[in-house]
């Protein structure tokens, strides 16, 4: 079996009543957990700003988007088993989820990965094509994985419709790690850009060889090399910063954007001069 769960775990039982006949009992995983535990949970580290220390590299993308969406789309069949271990062990909901390989090598090359759910000790083998394909459902993937696993039918009325996609992970998780370098590197022009809203990375529309970042602040298009950009130790920061050096795209906009506001505080400083001191 591809799913595996620790001794602990495989003991819990459950208790039949004896008016009912065996297999007749049926209820909603849903009803039996309090959702607020499964919402608003923190943020993981690689989704916040740093500004004033940024990262150098974020590592392997499509693992730490994985993590996210699984953890994000809590909770999982039969989880209802396991609620004792949140309430007395105060369990972390948002860590419940880690992706990693077995041994100590390089993560990229090796083409199995191993899902674990620290909350219910299973473990899923994942090939890493999947996990880097952009359609790959991978909440879908899990939940029938824990239905096999528990011997409920594939097509469970509380879990159909339960989906999320991997999508552009590489893009999505290497956004935050260039918007690092706003404060330090690039600083806004436009003084109410949110950093959120000035990096946009996705396909190039020109080359599969290539994506596309989008700087809403400069209003530039930059393209970088997949091979570049799926380096799970590109220090995109320092990489962004010296093709705006090396384009000369940064000064120049400076430059305009500079002189005027510039020359208008000069008229003003001209119509309206600073009084003389007594």
């Amino acid at each position: 079996m591809e799913i595996s769960a620790d001794d602990q775990h495989s003991e819990l039982s459950v208790e039949v009543l004896e008016e009912l006949p065996l297999g007749s009992m049926s209820y909603s995983v849903h009803n039996q957990l309090d959702q607020a535990l499964f919402r608003d949970l923190p943020e993981p580290e690689w989704r916040q700003w740093r500004p004033d220390y940024p990262r150098k590299e974020l590592g392997y993308a499509p693992g730490i988007m994985g993590q996210y969406i699984l953890n994000e789309m809590q909770p999982y069949p039969e989880d209802a088993r396991f609620m004792d271990q949140v309430y007395s062990d105060n369990f972390p909901l948002e860590d419940r989820f880690r992706i990693y390989q077995l041994d100590n090598g390089l993560l990229r090359f090796k083409p199995y990965l191993i899902v674990s759910d620290d909350l219910t000790g299973f473990q899923v083998k994942l090939s890493r094509s999947q996990l880097e394909n952009l359609h790959f459902n991978i909440t879908r993937w899990y939940i029938q994985k824990q239905l096999a696993h528990f011997n409920l039918p594939a097509d469970h009325p509380d879990w159909i419709g339960v989906e999320h996609h991997m999508g552009s992970a590489w893009a999505e998780v290497r956004q935050f790690l260039l918007a690092d370098g706003i404060t330090s590197s690039y600083p806004n022009m436009t003084p109410d850009m949110h950093h959120e809203d000035r990096f946009w990375i996705g396909p190039s529309p020109e080359s599969d060889d290539f994506y596309l970042i989008e700087d809403h602040d400069l209003d530039l298009r930059t393209s970088i090399s997949k091979s570049c950009l799926e380096n799970d130790h590109i220090n995109l920061v320092e990489w962004y910063n010296k093709e705006l050096t090396r384009s000369g795209n940064y000064a120049m906009l400076y430059e305009d954007r500079t002189i005027p506001y510039l020359e208008d505080v000069y008229q003003l400083s001209i119509i309206h001069p600073e009084p003389d001191e007594p």
